[in-house]
């Protein structure tokens, strides 16, 4: 049901407030998170990037139409500036898997997926999304690559000029090699048709496994890429490398510069620019036989490794350590993080600094980000403009489920936050497999998937400040539930403003998102607030969202889950007029799809008028009974839904006069 825009206004007894404490755009993101995408399908796989705007980009897979890729624009204040729920670049009617994402530095970006529009096998696509949400190269998307074979397991860079670089694992020739692709900024692929060759080793065939690829930008207008390499041993992996340069030219050895070939595997590689054209990589490692430590190599814009053979040592404690998160540390070197189980009982998150010449700079075994008991895991990690680092992770401790947690890391190793790392949310339900941007200002964007609902994954984000401080100071609390026929809200301030309006909007859970704006009046008991939505329908399923409005800026407060209003029991009012002449009203009310009957009886039981006999939808009716054709007296009615009836026994309805 659509309504007039109408503005529902709460005020406050004191004047003067809002010059004291603004409201600044740092403070509008939601404790807990914002939520990014709710729709009642599946939203997982989140990557966050900063939109050079004071804002975010957040990319996800979405089950909606048989499984898409959506995108949303957070601008600073943590609001969705684009439709509710995001945009798709690719709106065919098959499955679009493992998007990627970089800026396009023009105020939007680059979303590159795996595509099964030609059915046969995943080919790659790419889109532009401008800054208002619009696509700007062809309907869905321009083709990367349509080779023949599998192409799957997508990364991407910036070129420096406002396109992108994608790599991939390919299969066209049989057996799994690198593969890579320019597209500019105008969405022209600028190398080989199907892309270019990076690794074409002859017998790669790793069908069984989910192999990794990483790629950075070169800072040269090219990209670097490592990845796992199976050349050697179909088990046992190896880390190599390669350099194109903007042309697509492979500026290394062919396929590509062995970072690691020591015995018993090396897995799991990630890539950071060394800030002089070429890369650091670090790995989880095996070469110990008894478990698996963390390495790096550092390969110069020539292809050379720089570090001792194998690569340096970043952690060799007792243990696993694996599944490292690298990001360079401005000077030449890289701060990588981890998964750590040195204690025997718990994963822990752990980080070290490796300088420019293979030293580390934290001391033996590095420093702990999160070493509670139960289990962290899964990190993401993003530099903090200042030579440190932020890392994010999702945490199970307290035995509740997982939360996300996350703890900055000065350049000189001092843990800035809290030891065992703050809370960034800790809504009911799960949240997992979080993604983190540098924000830009020493803080970080963060992105995850949430299970609050109950109802499936949705996608929430959050900014975290320098200080560690979850951007969202106004909205305190809030709560959304089942009233008298009535679904009420109700919200708290972290403090009381001078003078507020809100606006509440309303769309049904099913199906696509259309929120309509409601009127009615708001309520006020200090920094609480309530609103109750009377003219809702039964068994219907609503999702709210309320904005503040305070002079002039909107500020986004909160969105609900689903909340549905469950169909009521059988009920029969009392009629009106009563006493009546020579007519009177009944209204009922039934609760599913039913044959119903009303009738009515004289004070000897017998039946004087049928007012209903059909089947009803459920919801509220009113009936008209015409008695003039009686004489005055007493009668009584009864109800019949189904096997469920209901009436008047013991207050008879009184026709009065002649």
């Amino acid at each position: 049901m659509q309504h007039s825009r109408t503005r529902i206004s709460a005020c406050a007894i004191f004047a003067g407030l809002l010059a004291a404490c603004p409201v600044s755009a740092s403070e509008l993101w939601i404790g807990d998170g914002s939520a990014v995408c709710t729709d009642r399908f599946c939203q997982t796989a989140p990557r966050v990037i900063a939109n050079g705007m004071g804002g975010a980009f957040a990319l996800w897979q979405d089950d909606r139409a048989m499984g898409s890729v959506f995108i949303q624009n957070m601008n600073r204040a943590g609001l969705a500036v684009w439709q509710p729920d995001g945009v798709s670049p690719c709106i065919t009617s098959t499955e679009e898997t493992g998007a990627v994402l970089v800026p396009d530095d023009r105020g939007g970006a680059i979303v590159a997926w795996v595509d099964m529009r030609n059915m046969a096998d995943n080919d790659i696509y790419a889109q532009r999304v401008r800054s208002d949400g619009s696509m700007d190269w062809q309907a869905n998307g321009v083709p990367v690559c349509r080779a023949a074979g599998e192409q799957c397991f997508l990364s991407m860079c910036g070129d420096g000029s406002g396109g992108a670089i994608v790599s991939w694992w390919d299969k066209r020739s049989g057996g799994y090699c690198i593969y890579a692709q320019r597209v500019d900024a105008s969405g022209v692929p600028r190398w080989r048709t199907d892309g270019i060759e990076v690794c074409a080793v002859a017998n790669f065939n790793i069908d069984f496994l989910q192999p990794a690829a990483m790629a950075v930008s070169d800072n040269a207008g090219g990209v670097i890429i490592a990845w796992e390499d199976y050349r050697a041993n179909d088990i046992a992996s190896d880390i190599y490398a390669q350099r194109l340069d903007s042309l697509g030219t492979p500026l290394w050895q062919a396929n590509g510069v062995a970072v690691c070939d020591a015995i018993s595997g090396q897995w799991s590689p990630v890539v950071a620019s060394d800030g002089d054209h070429g890369a650091i990589v670090a790995w989880h490692d095996f070469r110990d036989g008894r478990s698996s430590n963390i390495y790096a190599q550092r390969v110069s814009k020539d292809g050379e490794c720089l570090w001792s053979p194998g690569g340096a040592p970043v952690c060799a404690e007792s243990g696993d350590q694996f599944e490292p998160a690298a990001v360079s540390d401005g000077e030449g070197g890289a701060i990588v993080a981890w998964i750590d189980l040195r204690s025997g009982t718990s994963f822990d998150i752990y980080a070290q600094r490796i300088g420019a010449a293979g030293g580390i700079a934290w001391g033996a075994g590095g420093v702990p980000l999160c070493a509670d008991e139960f289990k962290q895991s899964d990190p993401a990690v993003v530099t903090d403009g200042a030579g440190g680092a932020i890392a994010a992770w999702h945490d199970s401790r307290g035995g509740q489920g997982t939360d996300i947690r996350g703890n900055r890391i000065s350049a000189d190793g001092i843990v800035r936050w809290h030891a065992g790392g703050i809370l960034v949310c800790a809504a009911s339900g799960d949240q997992r497999h979080v993604s983190a941007a540098a924000d830009g200002e020493g803080g970080a964007f963060l992105a995850w998937e949430d299970a609050r609902s109950g109802a499936g994954w949705d996608i929430y984000a959050q900014r975290i400040s320098a200080n560690g401080e979850p951007v969202a100071t106004l909205l305190q609390s809030y709560d959304a539930r089942n009233g008298d026929e009535s679904i009420v809200l109700r919200w708290t301030l972290a403090r009381s403003l001078a003078q507020t309006s809100f606006e509440i909007l309303r769309s049904r859970a099913e199906g696509p998102r259309r929120f309509a704006l409601l009127s009615g009046a708001v309520r006020r008991e200090g920094s609480a607030y309530s609103f109750s939505d009377r003219d809702v329908e039964v068994g219907r399923t609503y999702v709210y969202r309320v904005r503040a409005d305070e002079d002039g800026q909107s500020v986004f407060l909160f969105e609900t889950g689903p909340i549905e209003v469950p169909a009521p029991a059988l009920a029969l009012y009392q009629n009106y007029p009563n006493p009546f002449n020579p007519s009177t009203t009944f209204e009922f009310r039934v609760s599913a799809l039913e044959f119903v009957t009303l009738k009515v009886f004289d004070v000897l039981g017998r039946e004087v008028a049928t007012l209903v006999n059909e089947v009803r939808h459920a919801g509220v009716y009113a009936v008209r009974w015409d008695a003039s054709s009686l004489p005055s007296g007493v009668y009584f009615y009864r109800l019949r839904a189904g096997d469920a009836s209901t009436g008047s026994t013991s207050s008879p309805q009184a026709r009065s006069g002649p």
